[in-house]
């Protein structure tokens, strides 16, 4: 299964964030020139500059969620394409059934019965929840627990390594 697909993502936010850290440390420092420092953070207070960079950095950490469970999904859709066709319990009657067009929750469920440990389905579930919730836009009513890039990568390879290691 490819956990290793996670990794660029991975990377790219531990980058970003280390990035984002120096670039408040050296506006704040005073070390940027003012010609320098982007329009829509020029004239800013340290406390204003700091809330601004703050909601950039939340939304880069919703976004990188949102991207590692979407690998997570194909890389899960792709294995169901090929094992699908196969023999296992419950996978073969959902292809016949769905196709390709198979939801992926129904995917997961299969999981959740074939796995040792179904606990590593259902702590995913949860992140998918909330990624549903950033891709289909953000109800303020329904809001889910916020996962962590950390933590999404964490529950995303769990599933993708038991998978892996599955029948």
């Amino acid at each position: 299964m490819g956990i290793e697909r996670l990794d660029p993502i991975k990377n790219f936010h531990s980058q970003t964030v280390a990035c984002y850290a120096t670039a408040i440390n050296e506006i704040i420092g005073g070390r940027i020139p003012l010609a320098q420092i982007p329009s829509e953070f020029a004239g800013l207070t340290p406390i204003a500059l700091n809330t601004v960079l703050s909601e950039i950095r939340q939304e880069l950490d919703r976004e990188v969620v949102l991207t590692t469970v979407a690998i997570t999904e194909d890389e899960i859709r792709t294995h169901y394409g090929t094992t699908g066709r196969r023999n296992i319990t419950g996978f073969r009657t959902l292809f016949v059934k769905y196709g390709s067009r198979t939801r992926f929750e129904a995917i997961l469920e299969i999981w959740k019965i074939l796995l040792p440990s179904p606990r590593v389905v259902s702590r995913f579930k949860e992140v998918l929840k909330y990624r549903h919730w950033l891709a289909h836009g953000r109800s303020r009513h329904r809001r889910p627990t916020v996962f962590s890039p950390a933590e999404a990568d964490q529950r995303s390879r769990d599933l993708l390594a038991a998978i892996d290691l599955g029948p």
